[in-house]
């Protein structure tokens, strides 16, 4: 399992004689290591419902096989005519099918295959990055974290329906510059995946990533001003899980421009108008599909912005 995984790594760079790390970086490996053992810890890598991460890694997937020998009584009264005029022909080869079939079924297996959320796949990344941080501090030149944010880069911006929405949620918690070009890339696949909208993990993935770039792009980007909309944009799918990262980029959206602008050092009317003014001018080469999205809504931007933006706001907590 991906928590038995840690586990070793940890334990390997707790007991290793090369590199040699200091006491401090020895001290966070251990304690790290007695916290992801705890009971606690385990609901982060799929594991809530076991009292012991050893209860995982020795279990036979006992319910698999009754379900397996349930379908294969099942199966058999349908096939039993249509082999008993082949079983003078070819009985070695039946032989070896049904063999190949009680192997299967009494192979170990996990009952349940583990399931980690990307809320809990961002906390054990910190984590990680965290202690690699540390080890990184005692080796010279040490290059993990430069192959680390190459290789998670490369499988985020591939298509692969199982690695690409975590591949995305690790290269956002573990980069430390970004671009507009990078920005962009990220929202050609965001583009892409609300066309079909089958993936709902694929587009929470990409939210939640752009969240953590957005301090990180320089202030100067334009992508600033519009990443409001598209925030607002997310709140409207109508899809219960994609709310509360939707509501997270915007209110750091709101942070970063905050912090370029000094739009809320006050809550005068001149500073209201200029965040206003800012997102009003930002949305206008795009007028035409926002006049749908208020249209869609009842809401206008151009009549009372505050009272739009609070409305938005409550119709999508509501849905």
């Amino acid at each position: 399992s991906t928590h038995g995984l840690v586990i070793n790594i940890l334990h390997s760079l707790c007991t290793c004689s090369q590199p040699q790390f200091s006491d401090e970086t020895q001290r966070v490996l251990r304690l790290s290591l007695a916290e992801f053992s705890l009971p606690k810890f385990y609901a982060l890598f799929g594991l809530s419902k076991v009292k012991s991460a050893s209860v995982i890694a020795f279990r036979t997937g006992i319910i698999r096989q009754q379900q397996q020998q349930q379908h294969s009584s099942q199966i058999l009264p349908q096939d039993k005519q249509q082999q008993q005029p082949q079983q003078q022909q070819q009985p070695q080869q039946i032989l070896t099918g049904r063999s190949m079939t009680i192997t299967n079924t009494y192979s170990p297996t996990i009952e349940q295959s583990e399931r980690m959320s990307l809320t809990s796949l961002e906390t054990i990344t910190d984590t990680l990055l965290e202690l690699m941080e540390a080890c990184m501090n005692d080796i010279p030149d040490c290059e993990w974290l430069a192959q680390w944010q190459e290789l998670a880069k490369r499988f985020a911006f591939q298509f692969n329906p199982a690695l690409q929405p975590r591949a995305i949620i690790v290269y956002g918690c573990i980069s430390k510059t970004t671009s507009d070009r990078e920005i962009k890339t990220l929202l050609r696949i965001l583009v892409k995946a609300l066309e079909s909208f089958s993936d709902i993990d694929l587009i929470d993935s990409i939210i939640m990533c752009l969240t953590r770039l957005l301090p990180l792009l320089s202030p100067e980007s334009k992508i600033h001003k519009f990443m409001f909309w598209i925030a607002l944009s997310i709140l409207q799918l109508e899809e219960t899980q994609l709310y509360a990262s939707g509501l997270a980029l915007l209110e750091q959206n709101l942070h970063t421009l905050d912090h370029m602008l000094s739009l809320f050092e006050n809550t005068s009317a001149h500073q209201q108008q200029t965040l206003e003014k800012i997102m009003m001018d930002a949305r206008e080469p795009l007028e035409w599909q926002f006049k749908q999205l208020d249209a869609s809504m009842g809401l206008s931007f151009k009549s009372n912005f505050n009272f739009a933006l609070v409305g938005h706001l409550i119709k999508g907590k509501k849905k």
